[in-house]
């Protein structure tokens, strides 16, 4: 019973890191898209001429709408099961998982990316 609880306790800092993970992600990539002109790292990267860089930005503007919907559904899913995963933890797993979920938190506000050339 103890390993069983153990299991559901990783599972739940790993599916709340997660979480976390994808929002954090989500503000950074907000910023840097406006920085960027909205292109990735990897074409600003390729020199595009001023047409293939309209082409790509018409392609993500045709497919920016589906896609966000599918991270919103991908969000309530994995906030659904959070809210499974939570109702099975103990008081004091939660707890615990909050707190680590604050130093994994933490961890990841100090990491920084790579510079770009």
């Amino acid at each position: 019973m103890q390993r069983f609880r153990l299991i559901f306790g990783i599972t739940a800092v790993l599916v709340l890191g997660t979480g976390l993970l994808i929002a954090e992600e989500k503000e950074g990539k907000k910023e840097r898209a406006k920085k960027s002109g909205g292109l990735s790292p990897i074409l600003r990267k390729l020199n595009l001429s001023e047409e293939q860089t309209q082409q790509v930005r018409d392609i993500h503007a045709k497919h920016s709408k589906r896609i966000n919907e599918l991270r919103k559904q991908l969000g309530e899913e994995i906030r659904a099961e959070q809210k499974e995963i939570d109702g099975v933890l103990t008081e004091e797993q939660r707890g615990k998982a909050k707190r680590l979920l604050g130093q994994m938190k933490g961890k990841l506000k100090g990491k920084k990316r790579p510079p770009e050339e």
